[in-house]
């Protein structure tokens, strides 16, 4: 809405399914030069699908071009309502000590929550299975029915079901606390010497011109100014970059 008023055109958002968000990387990528279309990108669609796909379609580094980034976040650790466990520390012994049903669950296989999972694994020395889900909605309803003992996604995906009371936010990846959870520690702070960001930044084709690049740019940061805007983010736990 805040670009819609500053660029005096319709900005539409197009929501780009399948295979965790390429098909929307090279959809940008194909754009002819005369098309004013971004991508949302994040480090798994900018990052880590060319590592760890062997044809993922589109080259972050000369198919795109950084417009603005708009926010970061980062990652937590839950557990379900039910669960004794109550911070990280009895969670690892936990883990170490019921072997069979350490499984830890992710919104995707190959996606952020997941390698973070296992660098929290790997640090803490235990080797739980990692359950691949289509989504943070199904890790949250098996985390909560108690299917599932642990969690791990970003965190504005968990906050509100925390602040319901219906899971259990143990630590936060950042290197400080959430400004959403100020009760909750990171996982240094917790004993786990892991920490972890994301960032969501809007990317153009790098066949887009420089001049409309830079116009965009200029929009999206004015935009990401507005008092409104950032309590926008902030409401939906997510943290703007102004």
């Amino acid at each position: 809405d805040s670009l819609k008023d500053r660029l005096g055109v319709a900005v539409i958002v197009e929501n780009q399914g399948a295979a965790g968000g390429l098909m929307a990387a090279q959809r940008v990528k194909a754009a002819p030069p005369g098309e004013n279309v971004l991508l949302v990108g994040n480090p798994t669609t900018n990052v880590l699908a060319p590592i760890l796909f062997k044809n993922a379609g589109y080259d972050p580094q000369k198919d795109f071009v950084p417009v603005s980034c708009i926010r970061t976040y980062s990652y937590a650790v839950a557990v379900g309502p039910k669960s004794p466990v109550r911070d990280m520390k009895e969670l690892i012994a936990w883990l170490k000590a019921n072997p069979a049903q350490a499984n830890f669950g992710v919104p995707a296989l190959g996606s952020l929550p997941h390698l973070f999972a296992l660098m929290i694994a790997d640090v803490s020395k235990v080797s739980p299975q990692m359950i691949g889900y289509r989504g943070s909605a199904p890790v949250q309803v098996d985390l909560m029915s108690g299917n599932l003992p642990v969690a791990v996604d970003v965190v504005d995906a968990l906050l509100n079901q925390h602040k319901a009371g219906k899971i259990r936010i143990l630590a936060v990846s950042a290197s400080v606390r959430s400004t959403e959870l100020p009760e909750v520690p990171t996982l240094k702070e917790a004993g786990i010497d892991a920490n972890g960001d994301g960032w969501t930044t809007l990317f153009a084709s790098t066949l887009m011109p420089a001049d409309k690049v830079g116009l965009l740019a200029r929009a999206i940061v004015d935009a990401m100014n507005s008092a409104d805007v950032q309590s926008r983010f902030r409401a939906g736990g997510l943290e703007p970059v102004v």
